[in-house]
């Protein structure tokens, strides 16, 4: 067998051994849409002051047009189990194969490095009036070792932490 077949062999167990078994499940936008009773040049001043306690990097930052994206590629397994479904599922049962934290000790064992997660979030926020905004926050997660690249569905439990966040700096 030739050097190329075994990379290529290898490649593919590794890929098959990092999600265990299962079947992939396609990954889609996390989307929230929610009001928020405030101007919206105090709401986006406040996702920004969030953003930043949350780890946030900012990569676009627009505020005529009230958009703002976030990117963070500094998720552990732990962050990953809690913001996201694990990309493969039981096709007999729908539910999570395995945990990322298992994943990330198949990959570590198998010399593919750490397990990391990372997201990118993008809200508009719009004006409804003088007093009420319309925050659209859209969300992509992927876990990723030196192996593979998964994209990932959200539990909603981000996107939910940093409305209630977002809510309490504004004391709205």
């Amino acid at each position: 067998m030739r050097v190329i077949e075994k990379f290529v062999i290898l490649a593919i167990v590794l890929t098959l051994a990092g999600c265990a078994s299962g079947v992939l499940t396609p990954a889609e936008t996390a989307i929230k849409n929610f009001e928020i009773s405030d101007s919206k040049e105090n709401v986006f001043d406040a996702a920004l002051v969030v953003a930043q306690t949350l780890n946030l990097d900012v990569s676009v930052l627009e505020k005529d047009s009230g958009l703002i994206r976030f990117e963070t590629a500094a998720l552990n397994p732990a962050q990953l189990q809690n913001y996201c479904i694990y990309p493969a599922v039981n096709p007999s049962t729908g539910q999570p194969w395995d945990t990322f934290q298992n994943w990330n000790t198949r990959s570590l064992s198998g010399g593919t490095g750490q397990v990391r997660g990372r997201v990118s979030i993008s809200i508009l926020i719009t004006s409804m009036s003088e007093s009420t905004s319309n925050i659209n926050m859209r969300s992509n997660w992927a876990a990723f070792s030196n192996a593979e690249d998964l994209p990932c569905n959200s539990t909603g439990v981000f996107e939910d932490e940093y409305i209630a966040e977002l809510r309490d700096h504004l004391a709205v």
